[in-house]
């Protein structure tokens, strides 16, 4: 028959930091594994107190049966700290036993540990997973001298996100010895190699080299190479800019932009290229411009009739004149007359003018407003792109017959129409200055009045 209670017949204790750790020993223990007695014990209670006197003591935790035996480990905050302890058994029965020790002031006085862990004591297995977060972690308490060198390596960052940087600015001179720089590593990206140059790329493959300075002036290069299709398209205007190259530099041979090509028969053009003889917007240093289509701007009065393919004559009528020499801009309306002197084109684009539009010729705007001009331009006229060099089309009737390969072309009796110039005509001056294009293909016409779009090479004068 089992005993009605156990009994507690030895314990100790020992200090750790915030910590005390009790071993106890019971009767039950003693009779061995598989006895009644054994089967009996529930747990054994464990009170402490801060003075050696039961009678103010407290229950703090209960210890239970392990393959240790019966050990417990009790929380006590504190550097140096002792506790005085008394133990119960309790049975499943819920019987307690004797108090061990049995005297009310003879308890187990045991101290927590008066240091912390000594240095390089504490490895990765004290340390449980997670445990050191980011409230363990004071501001600014990781610090240079608190990580060796290389110690930060590929394999302890998993993920360099974003949001793991603050903003911030990096003011060391920094020199790159390494692998290339890249914000991507494929399609659209820019890049910075350990040789200095800043390379931008796109889907299509490389784009570009931009390349440092040289003495006196800067200048920017873009070295084409293998692009399957257009290296880019630069949108200008005065109110949004998205490609602003700029060259403040006085002399007479620098240059703003410089594009070249590398390949065998490749050019170079320059862009803003001042020289001794006078500027230019576009310079072709190397090679040559094509395809080439010179088109002029032009105003045509609104109730003016005028479309694409159509020939156009001055009107005398100049609208502005460029700060310098040149450029101007002038009202246009159809050729009505064979043989006009006047003519000035072939309309290629006509669209409604809003004065937001900067042309060459006019006034600049102001802080994205208009002024007076481009008012008024706005309200009386449609702009007019127009032909003038270069190959393209042209509309001709047949009222100057069928037209063959290299027949020179003028204005017609037919508005806006072009007609073959008869062959046998007696060329003078004057009526070399009547010349729009010259036919590149032959053409039938059925009727005097059929209209056909033929092309040709524009020789305006």
């Amino acid at each position: 028959m089992a005993q009605d209670v156990v009994n507690i017949v030895s314990a100790d204790a020992s200090g750790g930091v915030n910590s005390i750790t009790y071993n106890i020993v019971t009767d039950a223990l003693l009779a061995g594994a598989g006895c009644l007695d054994y089967e009996g014990l529930a747990r054994v209670e464990i009170h402490l107190a801060s003075s050696n006197n039961r009678g103010a003591a407290t229950k703090v935790a209960d210890a239970y049966v392990s393959a240790q035996g019966v050990q417990r480990t009790v929380p006590v905050v504190g550097l140096g700290v002792t506790r005085y302890a008394w133990f119960r058994a309790v049975t499943m029965a819920g019987n307690a036993g004797d108090w061990f020790p049995s005297s009310p002031t003879g308890g187990i006085a045991e101290t927590t540990s008066n240091q912390v862990p000594p240095d390089n004591s504490v490895g990765t297995p004290q340390i449980a997973d997670s445990a050191v977060t980011t409230a363990k972690i004071g501001d600014a308490q990781i610090t240079t001298a608190k990580i060796g060198n290389a110690q930060i390596t590929n394999a302890k960052i998993t993920d360099l996100s974003a949001d793991k940087l603050t903003a911030g600015e990096i003011t060391a001179s920094i020199t790159i010895t390494g692998p290339t720089i890249r914000t991507s590593v494929s399609g659209v990206r820019a890049e910075m190699s350990p040789t200095g140059s800043f390379l931008v790329y796109s889907s299509l493959g490389q784009i570009g080299s931009f390349s440092g300075v040289s003495a006196g002036f800067t200048v920017l290069q873009i070295d084409k190479t293998n692009v399957g299709g257009p290296v880019s398209s630069f949108v200008t205007s005065y109110d949004s800019i998205a490609s602003d190259f700029r060259n403040n530099n006085a002399g007479s041979s620098s240059i703003t932009a410089q594009f070249i090509n590398t390949q065998s028969g490749g050019g170079i053009l320059r862009v803003g290229y001042s020289s001794a003889a006078g500027g230019y917007a576009a310079y072709a240093a190397s090679g040559a411009y094509g395809p080439f289509t010179g088109a002029h701007d032009g105003f045509i009065a609104k109730m003016d009739e005028g479309s694409i393919g159509e020939i156009v004559i001055s009107t005398g009528r100049v609208i502005a004149r460029g700060t310098g020499i040149d450029n101007t801009v002038l009202q246009l309306r159809r050729a009505e007359s064979r043989g006009d002197r006047r003519v000035f084109g072939v309309i290629t684009q006509r669209g409604i003018f809003t004065g937001s539009e900067d042309i060459a010729a006019l006034p600049l705007r102001r802080f994205g407003g208009m002024g007076t001009v481009h008012r008024y331009l706005a309200t009386k006229f449609d702009r007019l792109t127009v032909n003038g060099l270069g190959e393209g089309q042209i509309l001709v009737c047949g009222r100057g017959g069928d037209i063959d390969n290299g027949d020179l072309i003028w204005a017609s009796d037919m508005p806006g129409k072009g007609e073959r110039v008869p062959p046998d005509t007696q060329m003078t001056a004057g009526l070399l200055g009547a010349i729009v294009a010259k036919a590149t293909e032959s053409v039938a016409f059925t009727d005097p009045d059929q209209v056909k779009l033929v092309a040709c090479t524009y020789h305006v004068s």
